[in-house]
């Protein structure tokens, strides 16, 4: 049984580490997009709701850590 429990602790704190990743993941590519609006002569109005976009999602993307 305590085998069980410290792989079940095991795979929680991979999972847990593999999804901070991934939300630190959305700060590059919201910086690219971001270029590439500004690169591609975009409005700036769109530009600010993508970049409330991304905040959001990284935002969002914390949330469930939160409910732990």
């Amino acid at each position: 049984m305590s085998g069980d429990l410290d792989h079940a602790i095991s795979i929680a704190t991979y999972q847990v580490r593999i999804s901070q990743i991934m939300r630190w993941n959305v700060l590059p590519i919201g910086a690219l997009t971001l270029l590439g609006l500004w690169e591609g002569g975009k409005p700036l109005w769109i530009a600010l709701l993508v970049l409330l976009f991304f905040s959001l999602t990284y935002f969002a993307s914390g949330w469930g850590a939160w409910n732990l």
